[in-house]
């Protein structure tokens, strides 16, 4: 299962959101969060590719594949 520490998901989720205002000023459609994390980097979590909220799919990447790395 695939791990990434804490700063690379907020570096993620901080450039997910600046796609998501651009495409929605332009009334264009993006993809939810979770589908977007287990596109990358191939999670292998069926629950991300269908949670539409992006705060449940930003707990359920913390919780199964976070790690620190020292």
């Amino acid at each position: 299962m695939a791990k990434i520490s804490m700063q690379l998901l907020n570096s993620e989720h901080k450039s997910w959101l600046e796609i998501d205002r651009s495409l929605k000023k332009v009334n264009g459609k993006n993809i939810p969060f979770g589908k977007y994390m287990q596109d990358k980097y191939a999670f292998k979590e069926k629950d991300l590719d269908n949670e539409p909220d992006t705060n449940m799919a930003m707990l359920i990447i913390i919780k199964n594949h976070v790690e620190e790395f020292k």
